[in-house]
């Protein structure tokens, strides 16, 4: 049987990595673009936050060793990179309908913090259409249904409290669907010149000084910070 190396383990797409060069931010970067690596993952995969992954990227910066042999590994074996799994949805609304018989699917969208109408492409083309935070949320709610359908009170307790937060009846948020309060909007959209105004952290206001060598008047501006 032939001995295994990491040229003969890696992507021909990701031959780079098994090459003697110094790996960069953008070897790093180009590995997760092939492997379709979503933020969380990135940031769970190379243990660092959005932040650093960026900087290493726009700077092209040298990898530190660790760094750069993990991402080595990952790729001759891609299958060990950390992924974010999701129920499907029929498994997800399934369970949920397990702990409380008649839930419509369209309440699916208030469960996940998204309007109602959101949860019909989400049918068709699965959780991966959503953000991160979502798919975590889906992942979160289904394990706590899985482990215990008790659970459920909890879960919707906890929609119901974001919901009053919002100034939304908590009741019909799971018929209407809209976690957008009506009346804050028509607040926001009133047309008034003022609301439009973004707010300063600085106010400034002009004072007469005089002047040490000649008397004179002049205005100089005088700041305070917040």
């Amino acid at each position: 049987m032939p001995k295994k190396t990491l040229r003969s383990s890696v992507s021909e797409e990701n031959e780079n990595l098994s090459q003697p060069m110094v790996l960069r931010g953008s070897n790093l970067d180009q590995f997760a673009s092939t492997q379709n690596l979503g933020l969380i993952e990135r940031a769970t995969a190379f243990g660092m936050n959005t932040a650093a992954m960026y900087g290493l990227k726009n700077a092209d910066l040298e990898l530190k060793a660790p760094l750069a042999i993990l991402l080595r590994l990952y790729g001759a074996f891609p299958e060990t990179l950390p992924r974010m799994w999701t129920p499907s949805f029929t498994e997800f609304i399934l369970l949920v309908q397990k702990a409380e018989p008649g839930f419509k699917e369209y309440s699916a969208g208030p469960l996940l913090g998204i309007d109602k109408n959101s949860i019909y492409r989400i049918r068709n083309e699965g959780f991966d259409v959503c953000k991160e935070s979502t798919k975590i949320l889906v992942t979160t709610i289904y394990k706590l249904l899985k482990e215990d359908l008790s659970n459920w009170s909890v879960i919707k307790d906890a929609v119901q409290v974001e919901a009053s937060s919002r100034g939304l009846d908590p009741e019909q948020i799971w018929k209407k669907g809209k976690w957008k309060n009506p009346t804050t909007e028509a607040q926001k959209g009133d047309g008034s010149e003022e609301a439009k105004k973004p707010t300063s952290t600085r106010k400034i206001r002009k004072v007469a000084v005089t002047n040490s060598d000649g008397g004179h008047s002049i205005t100089k501006p005088i700041v305070w910070k917040n």
